[in-house]
This record gives C-alpha cells, sequence and structure tokens, in this order.
C-alpha cells in the first residue's frame, strides 16, 4: 500500500490541496440511513473537516487525498476501506458499527480507529435507518485533533 501511495503522489496532486481533515460522504447511497446526517456533517465542517464524495475522483485522486489526510471519518460503507492508503497514524472515525474489515484496515496500517454505533442500531434491522450519537461524535473529534496534535509535536514536547 506504500508503494501504491507514492506512485499515486507522484502522479497527481490531493484534488482539494492540502485537506488533512475529510469527512466522507455516502452521497445517494443511503441503504443505512443516517437519519441526523445534516447533524452529524455540520458537526465535522465546523470541526475544519472538508466534505467529499470520494466516488467524485479517479482512482489515483483518492489515494493522493487519503494518503495526505490526517483524520478521515464518515459512514461504514466502501469509501472508508481507503484507509488502506492513509499513513500509519492517521486516525479513523467510523460511524454505523464495529466492521471486522475496518477494524483490521485500522491494525495492518496501525491507524487509530473509534467506532460510533449508531443509536437504534441492531445487527438484524442492518439497512433500517438509525441515528448517530452527536455528542459522543463531538467527542471523537476533539480526541482526535489532541492526538494528531501531540503526534506532530517533537518526542519533548509530549
Amino acid at each position: 500500500y506504500d508503494h501504491a501511495m507514492q506512485w499515486a503522489l507522484s502522479q497527481v496532486k490531493s484534488p482539494l490541496g492540502r485537506a488533512p481533515r475529510l469527512f466522507l460522504s455516502r452521497g445517494q447511497q443511503r441503504s443505512r440511513p443516517l437519519e441526523n446526517y445534516e447533524e452529524i456533517e455540520h458537526a465535522f465542517v465546523q470541526a475544519g473537516y472538508k466534505v467529499v464524495a470520494p466516488e467524485n475522483f479517479s482512482w489515483v485522486e483518492q489515494i493522493a487525498l487519503f494518503a495526505q489526510a490526517e483524520i478521515v471519518a464518515g459512514e461504514h460503507g466502501s469509501a472508508m476501506k481507503n484507509m488502506l492508503f492513509a499513513r500509519p497514524g492517521t486516525v479513523q472515525i467510523v460511524i454505523n458499527h464495529l466492521n471486522l474489515n475496518q477494524a483490521t484496515i485500522a491494525a495492518l496500517r496501525q491507524q487509530p480507529c473509534l467506532i460510533h454505533r449508531g443509536i437504534r442500531f441492531k445487527r438484524s434491522r442492518f439497512h433500517k435507518p438509525y441515528r448517530g450519537d452527536l455528542s459522543a461524535i463531538q467527542k471523537s473529534i476533539k480526541w482526535a485533533d489532541n492526538y494528531r496534535r501531540q503526534m506532530s509535536m517533537p518526542p519533548d514536547k509530549v
């Protein structure tokens, strides 16, 4: 994955320029509708995240975008699998449920992964509407910012 990241970065620049914080939009894909999506998206935008629909970019642009990110947040789904191309230490904030694939990517790539299970989410109702816990998500936004700030400090300052 590191080789693919380096190759992609040599081919194109990130399509958004420097965008260290990304919130992944699921666009029109609503098989698992997040009832308070707008409220949650707004919380990320207020915290300085850029809203991105990865499907609007080429594969190489997507790799470059994730390779340069420091924090990536979004609903569980295929877009979050692009975390394979994010650097170690890039924080994942995943909304919906713990998915073995996403947890494996986080472990493989040495990325902290914060999971937010939806309110009213039951495995037997996988494609039913659910709500995100805004208060818990806001705490994760703060935690991720603090974590990244500490990671960028020289070791003697941490």
